[in-house]
């Protein structure tokens, strides 16, 4: 994972103070051991969800794991595409 990268991602794009954009890092890296991945793909959401440690964290956890996945998913396609929305809008 592009940690370093991520984190400032997360604080200029989502607005995220240091601290949450921290503990998202935290919860990213806490699914990959969970879902016994290198780096967080499409298909991580569902091999977290079919790991059987996952089934024993209360919902608030499981929400924020789900979350971690989603925002590095979100990141990983916003540095992949160039922004050209704001070209083709003019």
């Amino acid at each position: 994972m592009r940690y370093t990268d991520f984190l400032e991602w997360l604080k200029t794009e989502k607005g995220m103070n240091i601290r949450s954009a921290r503990d998202v890092i935290s919860r990213s890296k806490r699914a990959l051991g969970l879902t016994k991945q290198p780096e967080i793909d499409e298909e991580s959401m569902q091999k977290l969800v079919d790991s059987i440690e996952y089934h024993d964290f209360s919902s608030c956890i499981k929400s924020q794991l789900k979350r971690s996945i989603t925002l590095y998913q979100e990141f990983t396609n916003s540095v992949q595409k160039p922004n050209n929305t704001r070209e083709e809008t003019q």
